[in-house]
């Protein structure tokens, strides 16, 4: 069993980073009861919007993906009523297509510039 400390949650934060780019979807878990403890019981009702990303958080997320010597990689965070990112974990095969489909975030666009030799 994996226990982790309850959070609470203003978002929830998607950051899909692809070679040095680093695209991040606010997912509003909140504004659902069905999504509140996990949207992933209904990605639909849970609004994803383009988020603006602060600097010194996507630095780090990229300084994680070279650490492990990986060029793709999903993290999520939440982000709490105060601001502060909480990072819960990287998924180094996370999905993303639908992250893509509702945010408009280029994220096929980036692997095929990193698999083509662009970063």
């Amino acid at each position: 069993m994996i226990l982790q400390e309850r959070i609470d949650k203003k978002l929830e934060i998607r950051v899909t980073v692809v070679g040095d780019r680093v695209l991040a979807a606010a997912i509003d878990s909140q504004a659902a009861e069905v999504t509140r403890d996990d949207w992933r019981r209904d990605v639909f009702q849970a609004p994803h919007l383009v988020h603006d990303l602060p600097e010194h958080v996507a630095e780090r997320c990229r300084r994680l993906l070279r650490r492990y010597g990986l060029l793709f990689g999903a993290l999520d965070f939440i982000l709490t009523p105060d601001g502060e990112y909480v990072f819960l974990e990287l998924n180094p095969n996370g999905e993303w297509d639908w992250v893509e489909a509702l945010t408009g975030l280029p994220v096929a666009s980036a692997l095929g510039d990193v698999l083509t030799g662009g970063r």
